[in-house]
């Protein structure tokens, strides 16, 4: 996401790499059995995503349950 400001681009950016380092952390044993732990990474964080969770919500009209059984099973598969 961009914006006009530098600022809140870099901290927006901040946040992106802080949210990887997180997702990297709790998921390391995961991580660490794929040849490339590196698209796993970042499908996790997409699938984790605010985009996402407002997809579901305001664009696919998912209740809260409904959309926690989506993450649920989303990232049961990626971890597989």
């Amino acid at each position: 996401m961009r914006t006009s400001s530098k600022i809140v681009d870099n901290k927006l950016k901040e946040g992106r790499l802080m949210t990887l380092a997180h997702l990297e952390i709790m998921f390391s044993e995961e991580l660490s059995k794929k040849s490339k732990p590196e698209v796993l990474l970042h499908a996790i964080e997409a699938a984790t995503s605010w985009k996402t969770w407002h997809v579901l919500g305001q664009e696919q009209n998912c209740s809260i349950k409904l959309a926690s059984q989506v993450m649920e099973l989303t990232l049961t598969k990626l971890l597989e």
